[in-house]
């Protein structure tokens, strides 16, 4: 993600009085993170650096569907296991709102239903509290909408080079040398992927 701010994305009227209230989901790992901690960003979150807003929404709801977005795209096991999410609720007085309005720290979002926020939520000034939810596993259909649809081109009547199943599969672009694999291949593939890069991530922390 980048900085950029598009005209036609975003909305700064009224901000004051809209935004009272947001809501952050988080893994318990970055939970853990931010626990005891005086203020929390991006980076304090280990978020890669590409991202380079925390995306606040207006809803409890929104923010879970948000996070689990984000778990499945990263390969997360959210396709066949259930997962816990820990949501951060903060508030703002008007003038706090106000505030990071005026100085581009908030920005609206309203196609996203929320908010981003450049910079760090200092919770020492702000009323906040955590709550937590279960959600059962969203099954292989919805975890290739998040990830697989519109990125890559269905083949209803293939044969998946994986397992060899046949029936429906997804076509990789030129990375993946146009291969055809059905969405549980892809879905053990990203989360392999994904487990590699935390494994390398770790491996350089320990080195430095």
């Amino acid at each position: 993600a980048q900085a950029t701010q598009p005209a036609q994305t975003f909305s700064r009227t009224s901000l004051c009085l809209e935004i009272m209230e947001a809501y952050l989901a988080l893994t318990e790992k970055r939970a853990l993170e931010s626990d005891g901690k005086p203020d929390i960003g991006v980076r304090s979150l280990g978020f890669p650096p590409s991202v380079t807003f925390l995306a606040l929404k207006e809803t409890q709801e929104t923010a879970v569907e948000t996070a689990m977005r984000a778990n499945a795209m990263a390969g997360g096991s959210c396709a066949t296991e259930e997962t816990t999410w820990f949501i951060l609720r903060v508030s703002w007085s008007a003038e706090q709102a106000l505030a990071l309005f005026q100085d581009g720290s908030l920005v609206r979002d309203k196609n996203r239903g929320g908010w981003r926020l450049f910079g760090q939520l200092d919770l020492t000034r702000l009323s906040h509290s955590w709550a937590q939810a279960t959600v059962a596993a969203i099954g292989y259909e919805a975890w290739a909408d998040y990830v697989l649809a519109g990125k890559y081109q269905v083949k209803m009547n293939g044969c998946c080079q994986g397992c060899q199943a046949s029936g429906a599969v997804f076509l990789g672009g030129k990375a993946f040398k146009y291969e055809e694999y059905c969405v549980p291949c892809w879905q053990q593939f990203f989360t392999a992927s994904c487990a590699k890069k935390e494994e390398l991530a770790e491996e350089c922390s320990m080195e430095q």
